[in-house]
């Protein structure tokens, strides 16, 4: 996905041996999130859920409006990974009450993390991750948490790899499917 550089938006260099950087996302790039949300969540879950199911989770969690009220809610942050002057993968990280479930001042959440198809396995994945532990740290917060879906082996083997533990399950809703995550949480030290 190409990606043309404004001066006023901020880039975070977090690790300085890589060629991924990181682009928070403003309410301008509504239009550019929207696309990618949908596409890196359509390339990872349709195979495995129904088409109802996925145009339901769709239309209600990555409409304009929603994603626009998460673009401008101070706990939550939304952030592109680039790579070569493009957005290759991005995450979502809530603070506090924008939790999803656990909303504890001691923690944060990666609500979603997604790298898209063709650039996985080149340490983009591991950089978002490291990325939201870093802003653990900076915040002085305990602890990182995620839900990863129970039948989705690749993510829990990457989230294990990369020192996240089971800690619990909740439900996760996909159209009027319940399906099981499991909570996952790594120490920030």
């Amino acid at each position: 996905m190409p990606f043309n550089q404004d001066d006023s938006t901020p880039f975070y260099d977090l690790m300085k041996n890589t060629a991924v950087t990181f682009l928070r996302t403003t309410l301008p790039y509504l239009e550019v999130l929207r696309q990618l949300v949908i596409q890196t969540f359509t390339d990872t879950y349709a195979a495995m859920n129904t088409p109802e199911n996925m145009q339901a989770y769709i239309d209600s969690t990555f409409n304009e409006e929603r994603l626009a009220a998460e673009l401008e809610n101070p706990h939550c942050q939304y952030w592109f990974a680039m790579l070569e002057g493009e957005i290759v993968g991005y995450i979502k990280v809530n603070f506090a009450a924008a939790q999803t479930e656990i909303q504890e001042g001691s923690s944060i959440e990666i609500e979603r993390i997604y790298v898209l198809p063709a650039r996985k396995r080149q340490g983009i994945g591991e950089s978002l991750l490291f990325l939201a532990l870093d802003i653990a740290k900076q915040n002085r917060l305990g602890y990182v948490w995620l839900g990863v879906w129970e039948k989705n082996e690749e993510a829990i083997h990457f989230y294990e790899k990369n020192d996240y533990r089971k800690s619990g399950q909740h439900t996760f809703v996909l159209g009027d499917e319940e399906q099981i995550d499991f909570v996952m949480r790594r120490e920030v030290v």
